[in-house]
């Protein structure tokens, strides 16, 4: 009966036998790749039991293959990111041939593991090879950047933040962002470096219609709320599931300094909004970049635009909202002539018309008065009488 010297190998490689495997290593037709039932490979039963001096000797085999994966899909390098053998895992890195993108059976890879398990050193070596993939997702969808920020891994999370193809908008199955999971954890200032992310989108929501904002003002991270709501781009709006908005949770949590900072941010909101209205009525549009003509500036204010203004709220501190005059005009960019401001055609019709109507008025209240005075007369002669 003959042996088979190459599954020899797998098992003093497991058990740790360095000198049994030094002698199997000897063979002239010894595999060094032979997988064993569970797929595993001398190799990888060499890290996998922690057995770094064996991991080294077949390393220095020229025929040994680095990318071999186990049943689990679990590489050699996986192996040693896990079982913390850094060394091992730098060797592994320095393997021509070896592919850092290899996933294993729920899709993590070594980069995940390297996030997952805090190993910084192995995460930075990773992200210097030109090669790797950062925006790989494992079957929950998360990224190497989500694992780094759901594990409040801010060294690894920033490392990767510097890398310019990473794509932080990236969700995973529970709709979390990077971002998102930055606010759940308090990660400040991981945070704030995400905000300067030209791509970031802040209003992303999670499977329970939270966003970044809503997080923020669940765990009372007042200053980065702020900056969140300094931004052009936020969403105050956005609702949960519950129907419940950044302002419920902030009301509901007693956070009165966010509330407050909500409260300013829709009244400028709204009063941006109403401006670009009454400037669309007026002719002349919201203010923008760039030369203007002189007709532009001189352009005159429709009728229909000075009616349309009766229907915007009233809120503090915006011209015209009470009455249009010449005035109020000329404050909000109206046109002006040498002698005033230029009042708009079908003006003074329209005084003509409210005149009108107010004569019509006081016309009928004389008319009771009278009618009240006579019959007060009459009942007093009918006392005398």
């Amino acid at each position: 009966m003959s042996i088979n010297y190459s599954e020899l190998l797998t098992t003093y490689a497991s058990n740790g036998n360095l000198l049994e495997v030094k002698r199997l290593l000897k063979k002239p037709n010894i595999d060094v790749n032979y997988k064993n039932f569970f797929g595993n490979t001398a190799l990888t039963l060499a890290i996998s039991g922690k057995h770094p001096k064996i991991a080294e000797e077949l390393l220095g085999r020229s025929d040994i293959d680095v990318n071999l994966q186990d049943t689990g899909g679990k590489t050699a390098l996986i192996y040693a990111i896990i079982d913390g053998l850094k060394e091992i895992a730098e060797k592994l890195l320095g393997k021509p041939g070896i592919n850092v993108n290899l996933q294993d059976n729920i899709g993590k890879t070594a980069l995940m593991y390297a996030a997952e398990q805090s190993n910084t050193k192995i995460a930075e070596k990773l992200l210097d090879r030109p090669d790797i993939n950062v925006n790989l997702q494992d079957k929950g969808n998360n990224t190497a950047l989500i694992w780094a920020a759901e594990l409040s891994n801010t060294k690894i999370a920033e490392k990767l933040l510097d890398r310019p193809d990473i794509d932080v908008n990236l969700q995973n199955n529970g709709g979390k962002t990077a971002l998102i999971w930055a606010t759940i954890n308090n990660m400040e200032k991981f945070a704030e470096k995400l905000l300067g992310k030209p791509d970031i989108d802040v209003n992303l929501q999670d499977t329970g219609g939270k966003t970044a904002l809503i997080w923020a003002t669940i765990n009372n991270m007042e200053k980065f709320a702020e900056k969140l709501l300094d931004r052009l781009d936020i969403d105050i709006e956005k609702k949960d599931k519950n129907e419940h908005d950044a302002l419920w949770w902030a009301i509901d949590g007693g956070f009165e300094k966010i509330a407050d900072l909500i409260r300013v941010r829709a009244t400028e909101i709204t009063n941006s909004d109403v401006s670009n209205k009454i400037l669309g009525f007026l002719g002349s549009g919201p203010t923008t970049s760039g030369p203007t003509t002189s007709e532009q500036t001189t352009s005159e204010p429709t009728v229909q635009g000075l009616r349309g203004l009766r229907g915007l709220p009233r809120l503090p501190g915006l011209p015209g909202q009470n009455q249009v005059t010449g005035s109020s005009m000329a404050r909000i960019g109206g046109p002006t002539g040498p002698t005033g401001p230029i009042r708009p055609p079908g003006r003074s019709g329209f005084g003509k018309r409210v005149s009108r109507k107010r004569r019509v008025s006081r016309s009928l209240k004389r008319r009771v008065s009278r009618k009240r005075r006579s019959i007060r007369k009459i009942r007093k002669q009918q006392v005398i009488c």
